[in-house]
């Protein structure tokens, strides 16, 4: 089984950006669930969180917040700001 937590931190650019960033989470996803069968737990968490940063990443955006520029999601109109902008660099 290949390592499902290797992942290219080389963002996908193009048309066919979206459906890379989703096939890379369902891969994550689907690896997760080969650790949980086996019965490595901690594993399958450590990839599940993978999988749920690469999709926060894809719905993210970056605002000016407090003076910096911070990544975050937004919900019900609000920015909660996750991350400076430059940790997410290469991902997003």
């Amino acid at each position: 089984m290949s390592d499902p937590l290797r992942t290219d931190p080389t963002p996908a650019s193009g048309p066919n950006a979206d459906a890379e960033r989703d096939a890379k989470i369902e891969s994550l996803l689907l690896g997760g669930l080969d650790h949980y069968f086996s019965s490595d737990y901690e594993q399958a968490i450590d990839v599940w969180t993978r999988a749920l940063f690469f999709d926060l990443v894809g719905i993210g955006e970056v605002r000016e917040e407090g003076g910096r520029r911070m990544f975050g999601v937004v919900s019900a109109g609000e920015f909660f700001a996750m991350a400076p902008e430059a940790a997410v660099a290469g991902y997003a």
